[in-house]
């Protein structure tokens, strides 16, 4: 059965190989380099704001790769993802609201709650496919969403405050802009490679598969509900981790960190970068992040030159998701 799911899998393979292979390694090695030269940047300039800002974009963007696997492995578009960063940041603001600040205590609680949640919801919503499988996740978050925003005794709209941030022991404390940088910094290049395995171990193989030809998989006896649902799950416990980090760079929780404009936000993050396609996904994050940070300085309605921005990258990317970015990535790469 193995060998008929590579022959199902070969061709799309074959297909991304062709356009991902030659700036893979440049792009991974820029990343990396970029990565541990900021500490030092931020070291040398006396500039710790800096390493927040970078401990943002790196968590907002592996929640973004979390999205890119399920879309790109396993076919599944969410317009929910967004309510898993939201309980993974409720996870450490309550109970450093009750007195608690130990990091596993946080981690943990981020992990199983965000897990048990897209298990239960994907129990569901995994038995429909395409518009109705996006209308049921956007259905569950808003459910929750709407559920943060009345509980008063957390701050309800208002949001609630990490009154401690996350402190392991032993010594690291995630209120310390250096540590929180590297847990984001590995916990982000930890995500990348394991979803990489991921996609080319026999479970990923059969996902994808299951994508390109759900009757002919389930005629090999592949069970594509079980094999989707523990994707799902997964993604959802990978973003309740970021939510966990994320928690610990702004400080607070809120409900808008569930609403579906901030899962558009990453279904479009992942579309900049190819759909599925991991890399790309972080610079998808990049781009968006940036044009958040540069576009108010520059123009009062700020949000209709974002607007024209991405018009204009949609209309600069000539097949299918392929952003501009990568290909011109891809060129300079292969004259190297």
């Amino acid at each position: 059965m193995a060998a008929d799911i590579d022959s199902s899998t070969a061709k799309a393979a074959k297909h991304d190989g062709d356009h991902s292979s030659r700036p893979l390694s440049f792009f991974i090695a820029v990343g990396i380099f970029a990565g541990l030269a900021l500490p030092i940047y931020a070291s040398v300039g006396g500039d710790q704001y800096i390493l927040l800002v970078g401990s943002r974009v790196m968590t907002l963007a592996t929640v973004a790769i979390s999205l890119a696997f399920l879309l790109g492995n396993a076919g599944i578009i969410s317009l929910g993802h967004a309510v898993f960063l939201g309980i993974g940041m409720y996870a450490v603001a309550i109970p450093a609201r009750h007195g608690i600040d130990n990091g596993f205590v946080h981690l943990l609680t981020a992990i199983f709650v965000t897990a048990a949640f897209a298990f239960v919801t994907g129990l569901v919503a995994l038995r429909t496919t395409g518009i109705f499988f996006m209308m049921i996740t956007l259905a569950f978050a808003q459910m929750v969403y709407y559920f943060f925003s009345g509980l008063r005794m957390y701050g309800a709209d208002d949001g609630l405050p990490v009154a401690r941030k996350s402190h392991f022991p032993g010594g690291l404390d995630l209120a310390n802009p250096s540590t929180l940088y590297w847990a984001s910094f590995i916990f982000l290049v930890a995500c990348v490679f394991g979803l990489s395995w991921l996609s080319r171990s026999y479970y990923g193989r059969a996902l994808l598969g299951g994508k390109l030809n759900d009757v002919r998989m389930r005629a090999l006896g592949v069970d594509l509900f079980v094999y989707r649902l523990a994707a799902y799950t997964l993604a959802g416990a990978m973003t309740g981790v970021s939510g966990f980090l994320f928690a610990n760079v702004t400080g607070i929780a809120t409900p808008s960190f569930m609403t579906w404009q901030r899962s558009a936000d990453f279904l479009i993050m992942v579309a900049l970068g190819g759909l599925g396609n991991l890399l790309g996904s972080i610079g998808g994050a990049f781009v968006i992040l940036g044009l958040e940070g540069l576009l108010p300085k520059l123009f009062s309605h700020w949000e209709i030159a974002m607007g024209v921005v991405l018009i204009g990258i949609g209309f600069l990317s000539r097949r299918q998701p392929r952003a501009w970015f990568l290909r011109m990535l891809s060129h300079s790469s292969g004259r190297r």
